[in-house]
């Protein structure tokens, strides 16, 4: 019989989940837009893939359903999008995860950051249409952003939790 932990902690859970998610989209819509050399840095698609990693899919997609949430809120677009996208995305990235990029090196977050970057940029130009000046360069410099603060994230993140040490099998 396994015992269950207090409700309390639960609601404490969430109430911090919800703060920092909101505390990481305030910083993305008001730090990383202002990079300079016109770099757009997508930090919520950074963190949310490595929330996915840590917390695994029961917990993280709270947080992936309200980063799309919040984007929906403060975007004048089409509302639902966003969520319905980060939804999609998270789905894709935990199949990823689980089916394809098994062994969590730096390669498979450099891998997966470049498609979820690539899929989200071409659902939005999908739906609400190209944009009208440097869609190549500008696409280059959003993957550069994106891989270097994947880079950061991952180090930052195998420094403080094991689950992306590497294993080694030794044969005895």
């Amino acid at each position: 019989m396994s015992r269950r932990p207090p409700l309390g902690n639960n609601y404490m859970r969430i109430f911090l989940i919800f703060v920092g998610i909101v505390a990481l989209f305030g910083v993305q819509t008001a730090l990383t837009k202002s990079l300079p050399g016109g770099l757009y840095l997508n930090l919520s698609l950074v963190v949310l893939i490595f929330l996915l990693v840590l917390f695994g899919l029961e917990q993280a997609w709270f947080c992936w359903l309200l980063s799309g949430f919040l984007a929906d809120l403060f975007s004048f677009k089409l509302f639902g999008f966003y969520t319905i996208l980060f939804c999609a995305l998270l789905l894709l990235v935990y199949w990823l995860l689980s089916n394809v990029l098994t062994n969590r090196s730096l390669y498979s977050f450099l891998l997966i950051a470049a498609i979820v970057t690539i899929i989200y940029d071409g659902a939005i130009w999908l739906v609400f249409g190209l944009p009208a000046d440097n869609l190549l360069s500008n696409e280059i410099k959003r993957l550069i952003a994106n891989w270097l603060a994947t880079i950061a994230a991952f180090y930052v993140v195998s420094w403080m939790s094991y689950r992306l040490k590497p294993v080694f099998l030794i044969k005895r």
